[in-house]
């Protein structure tokens, strides 16, 4: 199963599952604020083009709850997994949390950096959170390059106000 959703500057965002699952989101390009969906193809069941028109929901501020969306992430280590599946039930639209936060949320003090790597390790962003999760000197990295993590946390700033 594969969808691709194209924004008007040109940024496409790549979706691979199965019939259930999310296993792949790929964020491609340089957003820039604001975009608009501009075209959507999808390739797969009812319940994978389901999750995807979610992501398009998403994309265009109209929805900023996924987290009834199913995703494959077992394959990942435990640890990776753990704070991936913290993460998604702990923040909210809108909010952000600094990596010692989160470590430290789950009883892991000083476990920063293993977080971090553990949003880097992240295969279904936007689904599962992890450009809400910043460095406490400013925003931090992000996978799919920073200009992507300020384009998704300022449209969740539009959805939340």
């Amino acid at each position: 199963m594969r969808a691709e959703i194209v924004l008007s500057g040109g940024a496409k965002v790549l979706i691979l599952g199965d019939d259930h699952l999310i296993s792949r989101i790929s964020l491609l390009g340089t957003p820039f604020y604001p975009e608009d969906v501009v075209s959507v193809t999808v390739n797969g069941s009812a319940a994978f083009r389901d999750a995807v028109y979610r992501v398009v929901a998403y994309l265009k501020a109209k929805t900023c709850d996924l987290s009834d969306i199913d995703v494959r992430i077992d394959q990942l280590p435990d640890f990776t997994r753990k704070v991936l599946l913290h993460l998604r039930r702990s923040t909210e639209c809108g909010e952000t949390i600094t990596y010692g936060e989160l470590a430290l949320s789950m009883g892991m003090r000083g476990y920063a950096r293993a977080v971090g790597q553990a949003m880097k390790r992240n295969p279904v962003p936007i689904i599962i959170p992890c450009h809400r999760v910043v460095a406490s000197t400013g925003l931090g990295g992000f996978s799919a390059g920073i200009s992507w993590k300020e384009f998704l946390l300022r449209l969740e700033s539009e959805m939340t106000r």
